[in-house]
């Protein structure tokens, strides 16, 4: 029992820590696209004007 009890610590131990750094990542990854195209929209509202 303590074997398994053991692998399933590591299992969560290494998964949770992985879920957490990929769900920040995505976040910053969909801030920083949404960064891009409000740059990309000033620069087409300047060359309009």
């Amino acid at each position: 029992m303590n074997f398994h009890y053991g692998h399933v610590a590591v299992f969560i131990f290494i998964v949770c820590p992985a879920v957490l750094a990929a769900s920040i990542f995505f976040r910053l990854m969909i801030n920083h696209a949404g960064e891009l195209k409000a740059q990309a929209m000033q620069h087409k509202t300047k060359i309009g004007e």
